[in-house]
C-alpha cells in the first residue's frame, strides 16, 4: 500500500463521495485545510520535525475526504433536477439537444435529451436538464425518424413527463433514485413521432460518427443473424440488451452467468486478445499502440459504460507498464480506473454496473491466489487440468467478490454457476470473436461472412439451450430475499476475517471447523434483520401498485393465497411479468391458490396471462363468458393451458379460518342485464369480527342490487372502492350501508381518466373513512388478527 499511494487516495476520495449523502461540507473548508497544509509544511519541517509526518498525513486525510465530498456536490449542482414532487405531467413541451441515441427497437426510439427548457401547464423550468426520451409509434414511422435524427439535433417534444418508477411495491428496485444519481430528472414519452420536431439539424460530428458506426454494425448483425442471435450479439458488442428475451435473461441469472450479457472487463479482455492477434505481425510497440486505439474505439462503440471504461483504463495502464518495463499492480490499476471514472462522474459509485464490475475484479485479484494455493501442485502442473482449475477459481473468486451485490440486486444464489461458467465464459469468447470476424469479413466477402454467421447461429443456439437446461435443473438456484446493506457489510467483514486468520491456523481439522463457522455466520446472521411481511396466523391484504388497474394479494392465516385481479398487460408493460411475479418471488409465494378475475377489462385480467404461463395460478374464478372478443380469447387461453375455471355464483369458501363469500347471483333477472362492469365479482372476506369487500368496477346499478339483496351483510371494515374511485359508483347509500373504516383506491399517477373522482373522495371523507391510494402511497399493506385491522408500513 505504501508503494501505491493512489490506492489510499482513491479509497479516501470514495469515502468523501459517500459522505456527501450524510453531510455537505462547505467548499471554503477545503481551501482552509489546503492553506493550513502549506503553512505546516514550512513550519513543522523546521520547528517540530517529529510532528511533521503525522500532522501532514492527518491534514491530507481530511483534504482528500473533503475533495471527494465537494466533487460530489459540484456534480449534483451541475446536474439540474426537476423537483421530486412532480410525479407525472401530460402535455409537457421540452426543448433541447439530442445526446446519445440507443439502437432502434421494434417499438421505440430512445435517447438522452439535454433540455434547456421544460414547460408544464403552470410553470416553465429553465436550465440544463437531462432526460431519457422515448418516441413510440408504428415501426415504419420509427424507421423513417431513425434515419434522420442525429446526436446534436435541437428538438422540441410534446410529451408526457414521468419520474422514474420508485419503489412502489415490496422488493422493487427504485429506478427513480438510479436515474437521479445519473443526473437524469425523469422520462419523456411521445406516443407519436409527430410530437417530435427537429428544429435545428446541426449535429455533434464526433458523436454522430460513433452513432453511424453503431447503426452500421447493428444493421450488419441483423442482416446476418436471426433475431435472438442478433439480440445477444448486440448485448455483447454494444451493451444493448433490449432484444434479449426476458426468458433468456432469467436463465442467465439463474445459472450465474448474467455477467456475460453486460459489456464488461471480460469482453475487453477478449477484444484485447483479438487485437493482439490481428496486429501480431507488427513489433510490440506498434501492436500495443494499435491495441490501445482498438480498445478506445470499442469503448466508444459500446457508449462507454463504466464497466468498459474501467476495464479499458486498466488494460491501457497494464500495456503502458509493459512498454515502460515497469511492473503493474492490479489494485493500483483498479484504483486509477475508479478515480478517473469518479472524478468525472461521482454518481457512478451508486451504479450497480460500477459496483459489480469493480467487486468482480477485486474478488479475482484478492481471492484467486488463495484458491489456487489450495489446489495441489500435481493437478496444476498438468496443463489441461490447470486451464480448468484457473477457470473455476477465477469464476468462483468473481462470484464471491460480487455476491452481496448479486443477492441485493437479483435475490438469487446460483448453485450451478461454477459448472455453467466453465462452458459459458469460453463459449461467449468464441461467439464474440466470430461476430467480429463476421463484421470484418463482410466488407469484402458476403458469402464467407455468412458462413461465419451460420456457425455463430449454432453456437448461440447451443448457449441458449445449455443455460435454459441448467436453469431448470432442480435447485439450480436459491432465492435470497431482503439482503440488505448491513448483510453485505457483514459478509465482507467475515470474508476478510476468514482470509486473515486462516493463515494463522495450521491444523487441517481446525481450518475446516473455522471455515464451517465462517460460512454458517454468513448464512444465518443476515437473517437477523429480515422481516416477514405476510406472517402466518393472521390475514394479510396487500393492495399492489399496478398503476391504472387493480390487484390485491391476500394471504390467509393457514398460508393459502388469493389474487383478486392482476393489473394491465400491454405491448410496453406487463404487470403480471414485471410487478406481480417478482413480488411473489420476493414474498416467497410459490403459487396463488385462488385467482379472481373481477371482470374482463384489460386493467384487471391482463396480468393473469403471464402468471398463468408461469404456472403460478391454481384455479381461476371469473364472470361467465360473454360474446366479447377479449373474453373469447381469454377463455381459449385458459382452455389451452388446462387451467381449472369456476364461474361466479352465490357461494362461500372456507379458507384457513376465514370465509370468502361470492355474492354474484346468476339467477337474478336484474343481474342478467348488467354491464360488464356491473357483472364484476363481488367478494366479501370475513375473518373473525372483521370484513373486507371487493367490488371490481361495479357501478351504481350493481350497488343498488347488492344493497337490496344483502343489506347489513355489506357492513365492512375495509372497502375496495369500485372502479378506481370513478363517480359512477360508491354512492352515498352504498357507503352508508358498508360504513368502511378504511377505503382502498387503486389508480395510476395522474391517470387520463381523472380517477379518483373528487365527489367520491368527498363522500368517503364525509363517511369518516380513511382513504389509502396507490397513486399517492404505492402498495398498501393491511394485517388483520380477526379483531381489528392494522395498516403496516412495509418500507420499514
Amino acid at each position: 500500500m505504501k508503494d501505491y499511494p493512489v490506492i489510499k487516495f482513491t479509497l479516501l476520495f470514495i469515502a468523501g463521495i459517500l459522505s456527501s449523502r450524510l453531510i455537505l461540507f462547505p467548499v471554503y473548508l477545503f481551501f482552509v485545510l489546503l492553506t493550513l497544509l502549506i503553512f505546516l509544511i514550512f513550519l513543522l519541517r523546521e520547528k517540530a520535525p517529529q510532528l511533521y509526518s503525522p500532522a501532514i498525513s492527518l491534514i491530507l486525510f481530511f483534504i482528500i475526504l473533503l475533495f471527494g465530498n465537494i466533487v460530489s456536490q459540484l456534480n449534483s449542482v451541475s446536474n439540474n433536477l426537476l423537483p421530486e414532487e412532480i410525479q407525472k405531467e401530460k402535455s409537457v413541451v421540452v426543448f433541447g439537444k439530442v445526446k446519445k441515441i440507443d439502437l432502434l427497437k421494434d417499438y421505440e426510439i430512445s435517447f438522452l435529451l439535454s433540455a434547456d427548457s421544460v414547460r408544464f401547464s403552470e410553470k416553465t423550468f429553465y436550465g440544463d436538464f437531462l432526460f431519457q426520451a422515448r418516441i413510440r409509434d408504428e415501426k415504419r414511422i420509427l424507421d423513417s425518424l431513425y434515419k434522420i435524427i442525429l446526436p446534436g439535433n435541437y428538438v422540441s417534444l410534446n410529451c408526457i413527463y414521468s419520474k422514474g418508477r420508485e419503489r412502489r411495491n415490496p422488493g422493487e428496485f427504485d429506478f427513480n433514485i438510479y436515474l437521479r444519481n445519473q443526473g437524469i430528472s425523469g422520462i419523456l414519452t411521445c406516443y407519436s413521432a409527430k410530437d417530435l420536431e427537429i428544429m435545428d439539424k446541426a449535429n455533434n460530428t464526433f458523436e454522430t460518427q460513433i452513432f453511424f458506426a453503431r447503426k452500421y454494425l447493428d444493421e450488419k448483425l441483423s442482416s446476418f443473424h436471426e433475431k435472438s442471435t442478433a439480440g445477444l450479439l448486440k448485448g455483447l458488442l454494444f451493451g444493448e440488451r433490449a432484444e434479449i428475451s426476458p426468458e433468456t435473461k432469467t436463465d442467465f441469472i439463474n445459472t450465474g452467468v448474467v455477467h456475460v450479457l453486460a459489456v464488461s472487463g471480460l469482453h475487453v479482455v477478449y477484444i484485447a486478445i483479438i487485437f493482439m492477434i490481428l496486429f501480431g505481425r507488427f513489433d510490440f510497440l506498434t501492436r500495443s499502440i494499435l491495441t490501445i486505439i482498438g480498445l478506445l474505439i470499442f469503448t466508444l462503440i459500446t457508449n462507454s459504460p463504466s464497466s468498459v471504461v474501467r476495464a479499458t483504463i486498466m488494460g491501457i495502464v497494464i500495456i503502458i507498464g509493459f512498454l515502460s518495463n515497469r511492473s503493474t499492480n492490479i489494485f493500483n490499476s483498479l484504483a486509477i480506473a475508479a478515480l478517473i471514472i469518479l472524478l468525472f462522474s461521482p454518481s457512478e459509485i451508486y451504479s450497480p454496473g460500477f459496483q459489480l464490475s469493480f467487486a468482480a475484479v477485486i474478488g479475482i485479484a484478492s481471492i484467486n491466489p488463495f484458491l489456487l494455493k489450495a489446489v495441489p501442485l500435481t493437478i496444476r502442473n498438468v496443463k489441461s487440468l490447470n486451464v480448468i482449475v484457473q477457470l473455476i477459481t477465477v469464476s468462483l473468486s468473481a462470484q464471491i467478490g460480487t455476491l452481496p451485490f448479486t443477492l441485493a440486486y437479483f435475490g438469487k444464489l446460483s448453485l450451478v454457476s461454477i459448472f455453467t461458467n466453465l462452458i459459458v465464459v469460453p463459449l461467449t469468447g468464441f461467439i464474440l470473436a466470430i461476430s467480429i470476424a463476421t463484421l470484418l469479413i463482410s466488407s469484402f466477402s458476403h458469402w464467407t461472412a455468412y458462413q461465419f454467421a451460420t456457425a455463430n447461429e449454432l453456437l448461440t443456439e447451443f448457449l441458449f439451450w445449455f443455460t435454459h437446461m441448467a436453469s431448470n435443473l432442480p435447485y439450480s438456484f436459491l432465492w435470497i430475499r431482503q439482503y440488505s446493506f448491513f448483510d453485505g457489510t457483514l459478509f465482507y467483514l467475515l470474508l476478510f476475517s476468514a482470509f486473515y486468520f486462516i493463515k494463522k491456523i495450521f491444523t487441517p481439522v481446525k481450518k475446516v471447523i473455522f471455515i464451517i463457522v465462517i460460512i454458517s455466520l454468513m448464512i444465518f446472521l443476515p437473517k437477523l434483520d429480515d422481516v416477514e411481511l405476510l406472517p402466518d396466523g393472521v390475514l394479510s391484504l396487500l393492495m399492489i401498485d399496478v398503476g391504472q388497474g387493480d390487484s390485491f394479494l391476500i394471504k390467509f392465516p393457514d398460508g393459502k393465497t388469493a389474487l383478486i385481479d392482476a393489473g394491465e398487460a400491454n405491448y410496453y408493460f406487463d404487470n403480471g411479468e414485471k410487478v406481480i411475479l417478482p413480488l411473489l418471488n420476493y414474498l416467497n409465494i410459490e403459487k396463488i391458490n385462488y385467482g379472481f378475475v373481477s371482470h374482463i377489462d384489460l386493467d384487471h385480467y391482463g396480468g393473469f396471462v403471464s402468471l398463468i404461463q408461469q404456472n403460478k395460478i391454481d384455479t381461476i374464478f371469473k364472470p361467465r363468458p360473454d360474446s366479447s372478443a377479449k373474453d373469447i380469447r381469454f377463455e381459449e387461453f385458459l382452455l389451452n393451458k388446462n387451467k381449472p375455471v369456476k364461474y361466479y355464483e352465490k357461494k362461500s369458501l372456507r379458507i384457513g379460518g376465514a370465509e370468502l363469500s361470492i355474492l354474484n347471483n346468476l339467477d337474478s333477472l336484474q343481474s342478467a342485464s348488467f354491464s360488464s362492469n356491473d357483472k364484476s365479482g363481488m367478494i366479501i372476506i370475513q375473518y373473525g369480527k372483521t370484513k373486507f369487500l371487493f367490488t371490481g368496477d361495479a357501478e351504481e346499478q350493481a350497488e343498488m342490487h347488492y344493497l337490496n339483496s344483502f343489506g347489513s351483510f355489506l357492513d365492512v371494515d375495509v372497502l375496495k372502492v369500485s372502479h378506481h374511485g370513478s363517480e359512477t359508483g360508491t354512492t352515498k347509500d352504498f357507503l352508508a350501508a358498508t360504513s368502511p373504516k378504511i377505503s382502498l383506491i387503486s389508480c395510476g399517477i395522474e391517470n387520463k381518466f381523472g380517477h379518483p373522482s373528487e365527489r367520491v373522495l368527498e363522500r368517503l371523507e364525509q363517511a369518516g373513512s380513511k382513504i389509502f391510494r396507490t397513486d399517492k402511497l404505492g402498495a398498501v399493506l393491511i394485517r388483520c388478527d380477526g379483531e381489528s385491522v392494522q395498516i403496516i408500513d412495509w418500507r420499514k
